[in-house]
């Protein structure tokens, strides 16, 4: 290890070098080979306080069959032999370790080549396709910027993607060996939703997988949803009772963030009540979202469980209304204020006022509790992220005739999850990304369609506002006789809650404890961070329950059960090339006009076979 990097005489600070890592999350580590060509290992890196951890994903690949890679951002070079432009101008930047700018003494610059080497072995020389079974002993290690106290830990690309820290590799093991339940319980430990997440998280674990440099990621989420079935399906869970230590929290919101503060803080002896404005709990995971992707009974089962922890739900009580935030404040010893971003954000062009345009949001709440709802035959949805995909999958199944969507961003950029966007094409819908919107245009006071340029280009500044150069000439009209905006969500009015507001009538927050500006009053969730993820909101509930406990005078630290042993991991001699296993998914046929399930999830055979491409990078 190296306790010090040095240009010439000056240091390179942390900031210097992190500077360049923000720019990417992949880079390589590269040396020459015995044959004078230069060779690389690709790495996920991560940073931490005054340290870069590298960790190495493949070995044996030619450097310049590496820099290709969109997602390769920068390339950490030891050896001063390899900095021709032919191979550096590939990176969008180099760090380059070596005499040519003296950032290492001799004797360093040797050692971390020699690391470099003993990562690589063999197989950086022969350019086998095949990973050293024996690159687990040198794959993880740091560089030390600045003077660092302590020990360095070891970053799992999976897990540390997580927001919510679940042991991805720890439940993929016990899959391996058949131990179901326990899989579904050590992603207890961490988020009481493993059903849920295994169905609609947006998977960051996916992206980070270190298998996704050998040929594809680990279908993660699909194993989660696996054990969660099979473990559901068994009553398989494992909830110890707690004795009360005479405490109370309230918390204002059942949603997926105030649902998880409730179950932590039950399992530390908390009474906990949750009240909830609407006629059901789960929040957006309720009525935000369609039953082919996330069905009503799945969400219910895990709500059950959260409440056999403890947790009083209190449905149809609406702060300001039934209830004050001064009333629960007297009530309780802590409130978690955590109601989520309900409200649907629109453009502000003219003729937002015109029947028959809604907001999408809306509208799906209204089909997810079963109210009376109508749409026209041409319905146009404005948006690009997985609220817009459902509203237009939904308008489909609700008859609409043809359903089109336009967003601002451009195919690539669209937020929405690839496989949605595939599904919702297959199924029918049209896409019109680089839009932009005009105006909507009506006959009688109703919709009868939109006014759209194309876009050339566009940026957001640092104020979140977009710059749009559009095409000249490109004024065109998509027809509608019904409009629907889904281009993001933000918290209704907080007025009732008197408390500071943020940014886009958020709450602000101590982002280290929950904390508002009221003494024993926390949030968290969308409401205190904008919209976002269901793991974000989940992880945010995690944050609150241990700081309400703190701040009670708790330790803070959260009662996850007991610890479940993991299995050791097998001796490889290789690994081979070996794409995922596909989830079985209702043809469009048979799918677009139903609200079934369409993924119809992992039989045993599939859900073993993909637990055994993972490669155990936590060992």
């Amino acid at each position: 290890m190296f306790r010090k990097i040095r240009r010439s005489e000056k240091e390179l600070t942390t900031a210097e070098i992190t500077a360049v890592l923000d720019k990417g999350e992949y880079g390589v580590l590269s040396t020459v080979g015995s044959d004078g060509y230069p060779y690389g290992v690709p790495v996920h890196y991560a940073y931490d306080n005054n340290c870069i951890y590298f960790h190495c994903a493949v070995v044996g690949h030619k450097l310049d069959n590496i820099s290709n890679s969109n997602n390769v951002s920068f390339c950490v070079v030891v050896d001063e032999r390899i900095i021709p432009s032919s191979f550096t101008t590939r990176y969008k930047s180099v760090i380059i370790f070596g005499k040519a700018i003296e950032l290492f003494e001799d004797e360093k610059r040797s050692g971390l080549l020699a690391l470099v080497k003993k990562i690589s072995g063999k197989y950086m020389e022969a350019g086998s396709k095949y990973i050293d079974a024996n690159w687990k002993g040198a794959r993880q290690f740091k560089i030390e910027i600045e003077q660092m106290t302590g020990k360095g830990r070891t970053i799992i690309p999976c897990k540390n993607a997580c927001p919510a820290g679940v042991n991805v590799p720890g439940y993929i093991a016990l899959i391996k060996a058949g131990r179901e339940k326990d899989a579904y319980n050590l992603i207890r430990k961490e988020n009481p939703f493993p059903a849920v997440c295994g169905r609609v998280c947006v998977h960051l674990c996916e992206s980070k997988c270190v298998r996704g440099e050998v040929d594809q990621a680990i279908a993660i989420r699909h194993l989660k949803r696996y054990a969660a079935d099979r473990s559901l399906a068994e009553a398989a869970y494992d909830d110890a009772s707690v004795r009360s230590n005479g405490k109370t929290v309230g918390i204002i919101g059942a949603g997926p963030s105030g649902l998880t503060c409730g179950y932590y803080l039950a399992r530390l002896g908390y009474g906990v009540d949750i009240y909830e404005a609407q006629s059901v709990a789960g929040g957006i995971l309720a009525y935000g979202i369609p039953d082919f992707r996330l069905p009503k009974e799945v969400l219910k089962r895990e709500i059950r469980l959260i409440e056999r922890a403890g947790v009083k739900i209190h449905l149809n009580a609406k702060i300001g209304k039934d209830i004050t935030l001064n009333n629960l404040k007297q009530k309780h010893d802590a409130v978690y204020v955590a109601v989520g971003s309900q409200f649907s954000k629109r453009l502000g062009i003219p003729g937002e006022e015109l029947a028959g345009v809604y907001n999408g949001l809306d509208f799906l709440r209204d089909v997810n509790l079963k109210k009376n709802t109508v749409i026209g035959k041409d319905v146009v949805v404005i948006g690009g992220g997985n609220v817009a995909f459902d509203v237009a999958r939904v308008a489909l199944r609700l008859g609409a005739g043809k359903v089109h969507l336009a967003c601002l961003e451009s195919r690539e950029a669209m937020l929405a999850n690839p496989e949605e966007i595939k599904e919702a094409e297959e199924e029918g819908i049209v896409i019109h990304p680089s839009q932009t919107f005009k105006r909507i245009i009506g006959k009688n006071g109703k919709v009868t369609g939109i006014e759209c340029l194309d876009v050339e280009s566009c940026h957001f500044d640092e104020e979140k506002r977009p710059h749009i150069k559009v095409c000249e000439g490109s004024e065109h009209l998509l027809p509608a006789d019904t409009v629907f905006f889904a281009i993001g969500q933000r918290p209704e009015s907080i007025d009732a809650f008197e408390l500071t507001a943020g940014r886009d009538n958020t709450i602000q927050i101590d982002r280290e404890n929950c904390l508002t500006n009221q003494e024993c009053v926390f949030a968290g969730g969308d409401v205190a961070r904008g919209s976002d993820s269901a793991i974000a909101a989940i992880a945010d509930g995690k944050t609150a329950a241990a700081a309400i406990d703190k701040y009670l005078g708790g330790s803070g630290v959260l009662n996850k059960g007991a610890d479940i042993p993991i299995p050791e991991p097998e001796k490889i001699d290789q690994i081979v090339l070996q794409s995922r296993f596909p989830m079985g998914c209702l043809e469009p046929e048979a799918r677009k006009d139903v609200f079934d399930e369409i993924h119809m999830g992992f039989d045993e055979a599939n859900a073993m076979s993909e637990s055994k491409r993972c490669l155990e990078c936590d060992r």
